[in-house]
């Protein structure tokens, strides 16, 4: 933070700590391997009816949801897009994978988070040629076409971030997010 400047010599001092975050792989077949930071996003795209999502767990199909999207995250993207959809905050060395439906026409759609052990499938069905798109950590979106699928599962890489004023997640939660704005 701004404030913060003056912390800035405890790197040459050594006061600091290292907080290690998981990150998630995204695999499009025949379009590449992508590493996320934060998030992914489906969404359907403008004026388009609103595609059926299927989202299968090493191949038993968990959820099948008409939505106008879903996100992934990685625990330290929990407090980003998918916590404004809905989704739960997650401890960022936590290692978890979640979900969260954007907008689900569905009583029962609702966030999930699954094993950072497990690989996650995600393929959609169109209704009256409904589009989706993606974006990865917020960047350009990419086209994502029916009949094909994209897996998701932990990275063998992880984020290494220094931690050099010794604040605590819940007190930083605190102070951004659960206080009324002035």
């Amino acid at each position: 933070e701004s404030n913060e400047l003056d912390l800035l010599s405890r790197l040459a001092t050594g006061e600091y700590g290292i907080s290690r975050r998981m990150l998630i792989d995204v695999i499009y077949e025949g379009h590449g391997t992508y590493t996320v930071i934060n998030d992914v996003v489906f969404s359907k795209c403008r004026h388009s009816k609103l595609p059926e999502f299927s989202v299968s767990v090493e191949g038993y199909e968990v959820t099948n949801i008409r939505a106008d999207g879903i996100i992934f995250s990685t625990p330290s993207g929990s407090t980003a897009y998918s916590l404004s959809a809905g989704g739960p905050i997650i401890f960022p060395e936590a290692k978890c994978i979640e979900f969260t439906p954007l907008c689900a026409h569905s009583l029962f759609g609702r966030p999930m988070i699954f094993s950072s052990d497990q690989e996650l499938t995600v393929s959609f069905t169109a209704y009256e040629n409904s589009g989706v798109s993606i974006s990865i950590d917020g960047n350009d979106d990419m086209d994502f076409y029916e009949g094909e699928t994209i897996r998701i599962r932990k990275s063998e890489q992880q984020l290494s971030l220094i931690d050099i004023n010794g604040s605590s997640f819940y007190k930083a939660v605190h102070n951004k997010l659960m206080r009324p704005l002035k």
